[in-house]
């Protein structure tokens, strides 16, 4: 029997050269193959072998050891008592979660390179992109070279490159695209992660009360309706309305439903928003929380005769019949209609510019109103 044919073998390219062709490659790809500290040997021994597996087939080459998703990677090192900064996912942490508003940490981070620091001249870099893909597809320049003030998470100046607000499209402060007012709450406060800390997902902390009221000033105007009577003289948490909002101390438990601009009301009673009335409840019969018109600036901050507005409100509102947009616009469009959401939201009293109004002193000067010059006029 005639022996069968020789067949040449075909050599194949060993796996140690696949992975020299694969960093190559990666090298000319430019930042994927750099390794900035403290991403580089200082910190991490192994340095590529500490988060890859370049010989496995998981596709994403992450080693599974750590984590199959980047969220999982870099939790690894970024958690409390952990190597790297505590951190959590953006508008993502437990039963906070807002998975809407929610995004990987590669889309403002890169891992390899500190960008901010070779394009920006930053020496704070914390591995975020100097160009990044927002959620609507757009490619957005960043700048950021510190926590606090110019060229931080939002800093309020005429260049919209702040971390922050390059995305943020439905908040009421520091929008992508500038139409939202810069001054925020509690403003004086010029770090962002003061109130909105990274190890919280950059959700909103402090409880309630940090934003919504402040007790220990008595200022419960800023509450509508009958929540002096129910949270100032009766002692009642937000959770028991707001439950599925926040808990009994006022830490926010949903995420997406505190992000979604509207008053979710919810408990051990029945509510009727169009009427605004609570029944069925086991503290009291049917109630109107309030019978005044939504629009109108009195359902807040009272009418000219109740003597719930400050200084000269009654005066120039019964006297003169004087409408709140002549001295609040553009908070305020016509007698009682809200003009700018975040203005009239951020904490701060806004006086139309005409009256050269001075908030320290609590004056207006230098012009002429209902026939009166008023110069130097305290309120």
């Amino acid at each position: 029997m005639n022996a069968p044919p020789l067949r040449t073998a075909t050599r194949r390219p060993s796996r140690a050269f696949g992975t020299v062709a694969a960093l190559l490659v990666l090298g000319a790809a430019g930042s994927a193959a750099a390794l900035d500290p403290p991403h580089d040997a200082s910190h991490l021994p192994q340095v590529c072998d500490s988060c890859h597996t370049p010989h496995a087939s998981y596709g994403t080459l992450l080693d599974p050891a750590v984590g199959v998703s980047v969220e999982n990677l870099c939790g690894s090192c970024h958690y409390a008592g952990g190597p790297g900064h505590d951190a959590a996912v953006h508008a993502c942490i437990g039963a906070a979660c807002a998975p809407e508003f929610s995004q990987s940490c590669a889309v403002c981070h890169d891992p390899h390179t500190q960008q901010q620091n070779v394009v920006n001249a930053s020496t704070y870099g914390m591995f975020v992109r100097a160009t990044l893909t927002t959620p609507s597809g757009d490619p957005r320049d960043v700048v950021f070279t510190g926590d606090e003030g110019a060229n931080s998470f939002a800093d309020g100046d005429a260049a919209i490159d702040g971390i922050c607000q390059v995305c943020h499209t439905r908040t009421l402060y520091h929008t992508a695209d500038g139409a939202h007012p810069t001054s925020h709450l509690f403003a004086s406060l010029a770090r962002c992660t003061n109130c909105h800390e990274h190890t919280a997902g950059f959700l909103p902390s402090g409880g309630c009360a940090s934003c919504h009221d402040d007790r220990s000033a008595g200022d419960a105007m800023r509450l509508s309706g009958q929540h002096r009577r129910h949270v100032i003289s009766k002692g009642y948490s937000c959770s028991t309305c707001h439950g599925c909002t926040v808990d009994a101390q006022g830490a926010i438990i949903s995420g997406a439903l505190h992000a979604d601009l509207k008053t979710d009301v919810c408990g051990n009673f029945t509510w009727t928003p169009s009427t605004r009335r609570c029944w069925n409840t086991g503290c009291h019969g049917s109630w109107t929380w309030s019978s005044r018109a939504l629009t109108a600036c009195t359902l807040c901050h009272g009418g000219a005769t109740d003597g719930r507005l400050q200084g000269l409100h009654q005066t120039h509102l019964s006297q003169q019949d004087i409408s709140c947009d002549s001295c609040h616009a553009p908070v305020v469009v016509g007698a009682s209609t809200i003009g700018d959401l975040g203005l009239h939201m951020n904490g701060w009293v806004t006086v139309t510019p005409v009256a050269n109004w001075n908030p320290t002193a609590g004056t207006c000067s230098s012009f002429t109103c209902h026939g009166e010059l008023h110069e130097t006029e305290s309120w």
